[in-house]
């Protein structure tokens, strides 16, 4: 588990939204460092004072053409396509692309 005093938040270092082309089609790719943990939920703060969850899945070194820097790891996090298909039709899908508004949550790894 992520300590709750260490904790941080970081943005994504992508965000793709193209929830048009089905499932897995929503989400942003986090850079963690190698010795830190991530918590097993992201959270998206939109403008319209709404706060969204969804789920970090995929470690990995390389994810939708971003490489990890030496030292670090790759996490995809999702968004539910539902989710995303509503802003989008309410006009609200340049709010989900915004990196800013995505964070996940990490730490040092409790001992």
């Amino acid at each position: 588990m992520v300590s709750k005093t260490t904790k941080s938040y970081i943005h994504p270092e992508k965000v793709v939204v193209r929830p048009w082309l089905g499932e897995h089609n929503v989400y942003g790719v986090f850079m963690l460092p190698n010795n830190y943990l991530h918590d097993r939920l992201i959270r998206v703060n939109l403008p319209v004072n709404q706060t969204l969850c969804g789920v970090v899945a995929n470690r990995s070194q390389t994810i939708a053409g971003i490489n990890a820097k030496p030292g670090h790891y790759l996490v995809k996090a999702y968004l539910q396509t539902r989710t995303a298909i509503r802003f989008t039709l309410t006009g609200k899908i340049n709010d989900l692309k915004e990196l800013k508004n995505w964070q996940l949550g990490y730490g040092k790894k409790e001992n």
